[in-house]
């Protein structure tokens, strides 16, 4: 009985301490808790590029998809336990149900990622680290793939 005990005990701390080692891979938010990233989300027959911004606000995080004109593709909510992700104000090209799932499927699959996670193929889906210090996420069954990288936020406009 102690025997299963002890062994039940070791068990639960490995994986304590196995799940605490483990961080998170996105988004890399800073003190203030915002994060700016270039984003190029590409299908099969188009793309979207233009800036993520992410900002904390208690412990929900949001976040806005901008394009390089400052239309907005959609906007998105990550509830703080990480485990319902709500596609807001979709532009309406991209306003289908099966697109909204899809899209809203793999951010939460890439907001829940773990250092485990990088480069290891899972429910079609994989996330693999850039040069720059991003993550692209592929999704080997629609043929989409999402480029994140991290973007500097610049003091000017420019013409």
């Amino acid at each position: 009985m102690i025997r299963r005990l002890s062994l039940v005990v070791m068990l639960v701390l490995t994986l304590a301490i196995n799940l605490a080692a483990q961080q998170r891979v996105f988004p890399a938010l800073d003190s203030e808790g915002r994060a700016l990233y270039q984003v190029s989300i590409t299908a099969a027959d188009a793309t979207i590029t233009g800036l993520c911004v992410f900002k904390c606000e208690g412990d929900t995080i949001r976040a806005t998809l901008l394009n390089e004109f400052g239309v907005r593709a959609f906007s998105f909510w990550l509830s703080p336990d990480r485990r319902k992700l709500k596609l807001r104000d979709v532009m309406p090209a991209l306003n289908k149900w099966y697109i909204k799932r899809v899209i809203s499927g793999d951010l939460k699959w890439l907001c829940n990622a773990t250092t485990a996670d990088l480069g290891i193929e899972r429910k079609h889906r994989r996330i693999d680290p850039t040069g720059q210090g991003g993550v692209v996420l592929t999704n080997s069954r629609r043929h989409i793939t999402y480029q994140f990288d991290p973007a500097q936020p610049s003091d000017h406009a420019t013409d």
